[in-house]
């Protein structure tokens, strides 16, 4: 039986004989023996008091009359068993059949809720073991109890401090209680499933300390403000929560479920190195940190609150609220928590966290002896092989005066991040190759080299030092996004690889142009301003991130990721000719340009266009072509980037004018590539975005091997393009390069790898490989969602990719009933909603991704033929894209097309028409009265004035229409044969069915190119028939039509109303 679906039905009901008898039967004759049980009961239904009493005593397990025989004979209608038992039973394995048996704590004073009845000498039964299990007469619930202890010796005291939990089956929220986990006598945690999402989760329950007291409102509301609290904390190493909400006077948080291997356990499991500890560790102290960037302290970590999975994922488990419980671990506890509990803090969790990880490294507590003050550090085991560095750092972590310890963990951290025995090897390897080289050229010359060439390091530090870091990470706290300071942490780590491989480059370069063998001056100096250009680079970057607004967070993992490469600066690409070698002009826009790209990279768009336009006169002006390339490049990703498509193309073409003057080939490659995309995505010219592939392909291949970046975008470009001309297993096969290639240059679980997935998948969505791209698109937002956080934007706009995927998926054909297709609407709209309200929660109820997100929700609902409920979200949709983006702009087109057919739908013609006006309107403004993206919206026009009967009205955009289309390829897309049939239907209606005949005509010659919709050659024939005889053109034709319609019409996928006009149009001639 399929334990998920049907457990509401009968798990808290006796109904009639349940399969899982045959479970029970088996239990109680085979397993019951070997589990030497306390005692059992058996309670009868006694119809005159309403009551269950029981049968007899209790048997207790030495009486002779303990038989499992005897024990199935008992059981009889309306009777249950209480089995008392001394130790706890796993269920799964005792009882497999029941997938969510009815299993948690009962109270003799919630006995009613098992019984369905009160139940008379239950407490009595209850003492007799620690443990009970109810079985009904027909094995049908289960119910697992935790009893209190025999020695309780009152009724106010049998009942176990987690009584007040609620047993395994309760409903709490949309929660279905599967399992209890753990439980105290103020919180419980639970196995549970949400129907909703069709998933498990992980459910705590706070239960208020003083339940039906005047107090009980007041402490609730400030549970759920700290339960509302903690849910901000958003990070790939703390357990993500997904709801918080009421039930009665408790409050529980649902969340994410994680690995039950705790650190002990993964210790346990196989030898780990020092380093590996270390990691875990680390990991661990991220979340942390995390916790105490949005005010969260932890209060009692310790090993069993590190969750090691399978795959090495770190979690953090175990935030406690409202100082609501004393610390539960005593050893790992800070000195100032054990005298007072009030005074937990960061710094207190900093002491239980570097006990912890001592304990994990060297395998003994950090201290001898336990009073504060006097305790001392421990001396190692005998024979211990681990470093003793980290020891020292964990020494000030556990110092006894908070003041003592690190300023905040994630300095401890980087202190534990920064292995001193691996500098000491790599100045042995340095030292070992100066002495070589003392051999031929002489040790002095050597180190005065290396003296003058280490002013690297002392440069960074005034770029990406701990002054610049430390404000970076107070301005991202600052924002208050709930992922900041996981956004911080991947800044930290990208900048300090990026900066690392410039000083190594930057040093090695100094040192090569000091060796007798050294390269060219004009090539030394060039590489040297390149790496000089990357660091000031740096340098705007981190200014414009210690500044940082929420834009700016939600940016910052692209913006350190998209820096241009140090490796271009020792790659061939220094000027080739002598006068190339020294560009003035460059010198004097590098701080431009390095601002420029900062603010491009956090996604500044229009500051940044206002920072480069004037910059890029004065450079042309002068002459610095050089330059001039660059600016122009610059300025042109600006205004791709602020959605400035025409005037993005100009200033490309200007950087490519300077670049091919100046033989820089990385930046007219760059130039082609980002034109295809401003071309076919901006534009909709795709013709042109053909040709700029071809030119981007050219310009690829002159740079050689290497530049996968580039590859990657050509690649994933092309794939668009090819699927915005509808050739979609094409465009999937060059994204499916594109990702093999993104995952090879930055790792599978990349977000660059996500950035392809998402294009991947929705080419493969428009292909029809739903299943495909359902995988695709859900691997996308997993990367994104563990990379960035639940409740980053990006993982937002990947879920939203996915919803029409699930959407359309509710319709294939292989979809069983109509039951399985509503769930999987239902799945399309709760997942568009998680997406929206991420979005409001994270950018504000208006940011145009808002309304983005509300336009998806509006086509979901349209879907599901719930027009009432949508028109409102179209509503608002539309309201916020004109006050973000204007009245005129491409979003509030969609939404003013989208708006349209509702109306149209729904009867609403002249509302209709005013829609599709405004939407005629935006796009002849923005794409000229010529493109073919006007069709569409012509004959939504056209087909509102015709509901109105304004027939003559529809003839001029029905024309110009089928004018558009013609002038395309006869196969560019099913519209060919539709725009037709549209101009020849009016005429047919005007009766001018004369008229009709040139474009139908055309209609049935073109239609074995023109890939028809089900049903068009059908309806282009019969149509055809009609005007020729109503013309009295030719009428033996027209009825050789007709019939051709007829044969067509079975297996062309045309309508059962066409063939029944067919049908009625053949049989009675003389009334045609």
């Amino acid at each position: 039986m399929d334990g998920e679906r049907t457990y509401q039905e009968w798990a808290l009901s006796a109904g009639s004989r349940h399969p899982g008898w045959t479970a029970v039967e088996r239990f109680l004759t085979s397993t019951l023996p070997s589990l030497r049980p306390a005692a059992l009961a058996i309670f009868d239904f006694d119809p005159r008091t309403g009551t269950y009493q029981q049968t007899r005593a209790p048997i207790v397990a030495t009486s002779d009359d303990f038989q499992p025989s005897d024990i199935l004979a008992g059981l009889r209608r309306d009777a249950y068993l209480v089995l008392l038992l001394h130790a706890p039973l796993e269920m799964k394995d005792v009882f497999p059949e029941y997938v969510l048996a009815a299993e948690g704590l009962l109270a003799p004073t919630r006995s009613e809720r098992v019984f369905h009845a009160p139940v008379t000498g239950l407490e009595e039964t209850l003492k007799l073991g620690r443990h009970a299990l109810v079985i009904s007469h027909d094995g049908d619930p289960l119910y697992w109890i935790s009893s209190p202890p025999s020695d309780m010796s009152s009724s106010s005291d049998i009942t176990p401090s987690t009584a007040w939990a609620p047993a395994k089956g309760t409903t709490v929220g949309r929660y279905l209680l599967v399992e209890l986990m753990a439980a105290t006598d103020l919180s419980a945690v639970y196995d549970a499933y949400d129907p909703e999402l069709e998933r498990r989760v992980a459910l705590e329950l706070l239960r208020t300390s003083a339940p039906g007291t005047d107090a009980e409102q007041e402490e609730r509301a400030l549970l759920l403000r700290e339960a509302q609290a903690r849910a901000r904390i958003s990070h790939p190493n703390v357990v993500a929560i997904y709801d918080v909400g009421t039930f009665g006077p408790h409050v529980f948080l649902a969340m994410e479920r994680v690995e039950p291997q705790t650190l002990p356990g993964w210790l346990a499991a196989s030898p780990r190195t020092s380093r590996q500890v270390l990691d875990v560790f680390i990991d661990a102290g991220r979340g942390l940190a995390a916790a105490h960037a949005v005010g969260i302290t932890h209060g009692d970590f310790g090993p069993d609150q590190i969750r090691v999975s399978a795959e090495g994922r770190v979690h953090v488990t175990g935030f406690g609220l409202s100082k609501r419980k004393a610390p539960l671990q005593r050893a790992y506890t800070a000195p100032e928590v054990l005298q007072d509990a009030s005074l937990a803090s960061p710094a207190a969790d900093q002491f239980s966290f570097c006990f912890a990880l001592h304990e994990a490294l060297y395998g003994v507590p950090p201290f001898t002896g336990e009073a504060p003050g006097v305790r001392q550090l421990a001396p190692l085991p005998p024979g211990s092989r681990v470093p003793t560095w980290p020891r020292r750092v964990l020494a000030r972590g556990l110092a006894d005066a908070p003041s003592e310890r690190f300023p905040t963990l994630t300095a401890l951290l980087d202190a534990l991040g920064k292995d001193p025995t691996a500098r000491r090897r790599r100045g042995l390897l340095l030292a070992g190759g100066g002495a070589l080289l003392a051999l031929a050229v002489g040790l002095t010359h050597v180190l005065h080299s290396r003296r003058a060439c280490d002013g690297a390091k002392e440069e960074l530090t005034h770029v990406w030092g701990p002054a610049q870091q430390a404000s970076i990470q107070a301005a991202f706290t600052a924002t208050g996004r709930p992922y900041a300071l996981a956004a911080w942490e991947r800044v930290r780590r990208e900048l300090d690889a990026y900066t690392a491989s410039w000083e190594r480059m930057r040093t090695d370069t100094c040192l090569s142009s000091q060796a007798r063998e050294a390269p060219a001056e004009a090539v030394t100096g060039w590489r040297m301003r390149c790496l000089d250009n990357r660091l000031a680079e740096v340098s705007a970057l981190t200014t414009l991130l210690s500044q940082a607004n929420a834009r700016t967070v939600d940016e910052a993992h692209r913006a350190a990721t998209g820096l241009l490469p140090v490796t271009a600066c020792t790659e061939e690409h220094a000027p080739g000719a002598p006068h190339e070698a020294v560009d003035t002009g460059a010198s004097a826009h590098s701080s431009t340009l390095a601002r420029g790209r900062a603010l491009l990279a956090t996604g500044r768009y229009e500051e940044g266009i206002s920072l480069v336009e004037p910059a890029a006169r004065v450079a042309k002006e002068a002459g610095h072509r050089r330059a001039l390339a660059e600016l122009s490049l610059l300025l042109g990703e600006l205004r791709e980037g602020a959605g400035r498509w025409r005037s993005a193309e100009s200033a490309l073409f200007e950087a490519l004018d300077a670049a091919e003057a100046t033989r820089q080939d990385a930046v007219a490659t760059r130039a082609w590539i980002l034109l295809v995309r401003v071309s076919c995505i901006g534009l909709d010219e795709y013709e042109l975005a053909a040709r700029w592939k071809d030119r981007a392909a050219a310009a690829l291949e002159r740079l050689g091997d290497g530049h996968l970046l580039a590859r990657i975008q050509l690649l994933t470009y092309a794939g668009t393009l090819l699927r915005m001309q509808r050739h979609y297993p094409e465009a999937a096969m060059q994204q499916e390069q594109a990702l093999l290639l993104a995952e090879q240059a930055f790792g599978a679980d990349s977000l660059e790898v996500a950035d392809v997935l998402l294009e991947l998948g929705v080419s493969q969505w428009r292909d029809a490989r739903l299943p495909q791209a359902r995988a695709t698109l859900e691997r996308a937002v997993d990367i994104t969602r563990r990379t960035l956080g639940d409740e980053h934007p990006e993982v937002a706009r990947m879920r939203l990719a996915l919803v029409p995927v699930l959407r359309d998926g509710a319709f294939e054909p292989q979809r069983a009933n109509e039951e399985q297709t509503a769930r999987d609407l239902d799945l399309a709209e709760r997942t568009v909603r998680e997406a929206l309200a991420i979005l409001e929660r994270t950018l504000g109820p208006e940011h145009p991704r808002v309304y983005d997100a509300l336009n998806d929700l509006g086509s979901t609902l349209v879907v599901r033929e719930r027009f009432r409920d949508a028109l409102p979200i179209y509503a608002r949709a539309l309201a916020i894209a004109e006050k973000t983006d204007g009245p005129k702009s491409q979003g509030a087109a969609v939404i003013h097309g989208n708006l349209g057919v509702l109306r149209l739908q729904a009867g609403d013609y002249r509302l209709s028409e005013e829609h599709f006006r405004q939407l005629l309107t935006i796009r002849e403004a923005h794409f000229g009265p010529q493109h073919p993206i006007l069709i569409s919206t012509l004959r939504l026009l056209g087909r509102a004035l015709m509901r109105q009967q304004r027939h003559e009205e529809v003839l001029p955009y029905f024309q110009r229409a089928v004018d558009l289309q013609l002038a395309l390829p006869d196969d560019a897309d099913e519209r060919w044969t539709a725009s037709l049939l549209d101009l020849g239907s009016v005429y047919l209606l005007l009766h001018r069915p004369a008229e009709a005949i040139a474009p139908l005509e055309r209609a049935v010659a073109g239609w074995e190119q023109a890939r028809p919709l089900p049903g068009q050659r059908t309806d282009a024939r019969f149509m055809l028939a009609r005007a020729l005889w109503e013309s009295g053109r030719d009428r033996a034709r027209a009825s050789r039509l007709a019939t051709e319609a007829k044969q067509l019409a079975l297996t062309d996928g045309a309508s059962q109303a066409l063939r029944e006009r067919i049908d009625a149009w053949l049989a009675q001639p003389a009334k045609r």
